[in-house]
C-alpha cells in the first residue's frame, strides 16, 4: 500500500509540471482538431473493424458485423486537465458463471447402457481499476504521449460438481467426469474411488506500476488512431484455495467426504513490457 501512495504522490507531482500552452489547430471547417481543457476521451479497438474490412476483401463467407470493444478488455476512458495533460482511467469487470453437462454410464441401471449426468456449475470474478497521468507533446496533428499509471487487480473463482453414479465401497471403478479447470467444459470419463465435489481459489490481489509512451494522430476533428507501448511492475500474491474430495475410505469400508485449505501462497513479482493491444481508436467530446 504504501508503494501505491508513493505513485501516486508521484502521479499529482507530475501533472503539475510545465503547463504547456499550444495554438489551437482546427479544420478547414473552424473545428478544433486537437483535444482541449476539460474534453473527455473513450478509447475502442479497431480490431473488429480491420478484421471485417479485410475479410470483405478476401471472399470470407459470413462475414461478422464489427462489434464495439474496449482496448485490452478495459474500459479506457480520459479527462483532459488541460491541453497537454491528461488524467486516465481504465476499469476492467469480468463476471463468469458456466453450467456443464456430461452423459456417462450408469452403474446401477437394469437396463445396460443407461446414462446418467454429471453436472459443473463454475464461476470466476476478476476487476481491474487503474489511475494514471499522461502528458502529450507536439502540435500538429501527430501527438506524443507518456506517462505513468498504478493499478489494482483482484481475481478468485470457484466450482461446484455433482454426479450421477454414487460412490461405491463395493465398485472402486465407478465411472464419473474430469473437467477443465477453469471453465465447465467436459475433457474425458475415467474410472476411480476418487472425485472433487467442490473447489475455490481465494482472492488474488495485485499491485501494478507502468510507464508507457505512445503516440495519436489526429485524422478527424478529436478522433485520432493511436497506440502505446510500456513496462509493467507488478506484484501479485497467490490467493488461498480450498477444495472438498469424496472417496471411499479403505479402512473402515465408507465414503469420506475431506475438505482441504492451503493458505495464500507465495508472492510474485513480475517486471514486463505491455502494450494497449491493437491500433486503437480515441474520440474526445
Amino acid at each position: 500500500m504504501r508503494n501505491l501512495l508513493t505513485v501516486i504522490m508521484l502521479l499529482i507531482t507530475l501533472e503539475g509540471v510545465g503547463q504547456d500552452s499550444t495554438r489551437v489547430l482546427v479544420s478547414r471547417k473552424g473545428l478544433p482538431i486537437l483535444p482541449e481543457q476539460g474534453n473527455w476521451s473513450i478509447g475502442l479497438s479497431t480490431g473488429p473493424f480491420l478484421s471485417y474490412i479485410g475479410n470483405s476483401f478476401n471472399n470470407t463467407v459470413n462475414n461478422t458485423p464489427p462489434s464495439f470493444s474496449a482496448p485490452g478488455g478495459n474500459l479506457v476512458l480520459k479527462y483532459m486537465r488541460s491541453q497537454t495533460s491528461a488524467y486516465r482511467v481504465k476499469v476492467g469487470l469480468i463476471l463468469n458463471s458456466l453450467d456443464g453437462k456430461s452423459l456417462v454410464q450408469s452403474v446401477t441401471g437394469n437396463n445396460f447402457p443407461i446414462q446418467v449426468m454429471d453436472t459443473k456449475t463454475y464461476s470466476s470474478t476478476s476487476v481491474f481499476l487503474g489511475f494514471g497521468l499522461e502528458r502529450r507533446r507536439g502540435q500538429g496533428r501527430l501527438q506524443g504521449i507518456y506517462g505513468v499509471e498504478a493499478s489494482i487487480s483482484l481475481n478468485s473463482s470457484k466450482a461446484d460438481y455433482t454426479y450421477g453414479n454414487p460412490l461405491s465401497v463395493f465398485n472402486t471403478n465407478t465411472p464419473f467426469t474430469i473437467w477443465d479447470d477453469g471453465s465447465a467444459t467436459p475433457l474425458f470419463q475415467t474410472f476411480g474411488s476418487s472425485r472433487t465435489l467442490k473447489s475455490s481459489k481465494g482472492a488474488q490481489f495485485g499491485i501494478g506500476v507502468s510507464g508507457f509512451i505512445g503516440a495519436e494522430y489526429f485524422f478527424a476533428p478529436k478522433i485520432s488512431l493511436g497506440g502505446e507501448v510500456g513496462i509493467l511492475l507488478r506484484t501479485a500474491p497467490a490467493g488461498s484455495t480450498s477444495s472438498t474430495v469424496e472417496f471411499v475410505n479403505s479402512s473402515n469400508f465408507s465414503i469420506t467426504t475431506m475438505n482441504t485449505d492451503l493458505p495464500q501462497g507465495s508472492t510474485k513479482l513480475l517486471l514486463t513490457t505491455v502494450t494497449s493491444g491493437s491500433l486503437n481508436l480515441n474520440i474526445y467530446f
